[in-house]
């Protein structure tokens, strides 16, 4: 029982509603330091969260009842990047996206997590659900030097959130069909693309993430 007189602080969600798998250019527009549960382990440690807002002006799928036309311009995402830079790390392969090139030795040693904020970037998203299954929220895939950059906007932080999820995962198929072995072809054609190739990279991001979306769909209709 609460004691007389306190009354908790109830925080109110916003609109976390998660944009559809697509590539996006985007404004890095805050970063902030937390902590987190190291992989396998009971330690903590500091990482970067850092917090996007997407420049491209595209439809956002309309829910039943709503007249509203939604776009996902100024939406967030938010990406966590451990304090570690090289060329496969997180940070990394977003300051050189930020950049638009490697970063030299003596860049990399002074590197300030800040000054790549106010930066356009490409990025690759998917819709990732939770482990619970309660959750559907946007992963960055990738990030990319952009093709064209767009006008900024204006932006506030906001916390990272997620939208709940008002129905069950779908099964994955038990027999290969023509979407699983698309999945496949898709698989091996990243893996014999150059590293260097993030425009190429991006797109096959694309291609996977709508393959595995229109998989899921698929066995949901079947339901």
């Amino acid at each position: 029982m609460l004691q007389e007189g306190q009354k908790p602080d109830v925080k109110v969600g916003g609109d976390f509603e998660p944009v559809p798998a697509d590539k996006y250019t985007t404004l890095i527009v805050d970063t902030n330091m937390i902590q987190q549960q190291k992989y396998q382990s009971i330690e903590m440690e500091d990482i970067m969260n850092y917090q996007f807002a997407i420049l491209d002006d595209k439809p956002m799928p309309k829910k039943d009842g709503e007249k509203e036309e939604k776009t996902t311009r100024n939406r967030y995402l938010w990406k966590r990047c451990r304090l570690v830079l090289n060329k496969n790390s997180w940070l990394g392969k977003l300051a050189k996206a930020a950049v638009g090139r490697d970063l030299t030795k003596e860049e990399m040693e002074s590197f300030d997590v800040e000054s790549i904020v106010g930066k356009q970037v490409d990025v690759m998203v998917e819709q990732k659900e939770s482990k619970d299954g309660q959750r559907i929220f946007n992963n960055i895939l990738s990030f990319a030097k952009p093709v064209k950059e767009l006008e900024p906007v204006e932006f506030e932080a906001k916390e990272e959130g997620a939208v709940e999820k008002s129905t069950v995962p779908a099964e994955a198929p038990k027999t290969k069909s023509e979407v699983d072995e698309f999945i496949d072809e898709i698989d091996a054609e990243k893996e014999t693309s150059k590293p260097d190739d993030d425009v190429e990279v991006l797109e096959l991001e694309l291609k996977l993430a709508r393959a595995k979306e229109a998989k899921a769909a698929k066995a949901k209709a079947k339901k």
